[in-house]
């Protein structure tokens, strides 16, 4: 894995550690869609998370706050925290899931985003109904295509050492 906080700092990498149930970005998503019916028991689930700008895996836990609604529909509210002491203390991310279909409609939280000062930005950021789309195999395939070229002109660059 690598990270890079702007782009005149140096990159730093590590080896990604083979860890079992490895929960990367976006992958939580998938990780409470999983792990829907145990979580709405109340259990509160730990799991391996990767923290890219610390190069290093840390363990999370998810846990189901209460039924709520959402633009007018029944929903599921969880928070995600640090496990142990450090959760107690730094803040918490809390996500919304519409109880139907069990998609993202609300994040409250820390984001991967910096100002200009390198301190992330706190946001919330709905994804009401109305402008969700479903993908289409055309989208998919436009999207795996563009990272396709990004990877290409990343080891491009590498190999002409721009910076």
């Amino acid at each position: 894995m690598f990270f890079r906080q702007s782009l005149k700092d140096a990159e730093r990498s590590a080896p990604l550690p083979a860890t079992p149930g490895l929960v990367i970005d976006a992958g939580f998503d998938e990780f409470v869609r999983a792990h829907w019916g145990r979580l709405l028991s109340g259990e509160p689930l730990r799991f391996p998370f990767l923290v890219p700008s610390r190069l290093e895996v840390i363990a999370f836990q998810v846990q189901h706050l209460r039924s709520a609604r959402f633009d007018g529909q029944p929903a599921e509210i969880f928070r995600l925290k640090l496990s142990g002491v450090w959760g107690w203390i730094l803040p918490s991310i809390e996500v919304t899931y519409a109880a139907a279909d069990r998609v993202l409609v609300h994040y409250d939280g820390l984001s991967d985003l910096r100002n200009a000062s390198d301190d992330n930005y706190q946001v919330v950021i709905q994804f009401p109904a109305g402008d969700r789309q479903p993908s289409s195999a055309q989208a998919m395939q436009a999207a795996r295509a563009a990272r396709s070229l990004r990877r290409t002109a990343i080891r491009v660059h590498r190999k002409l050492n721009y910076s």
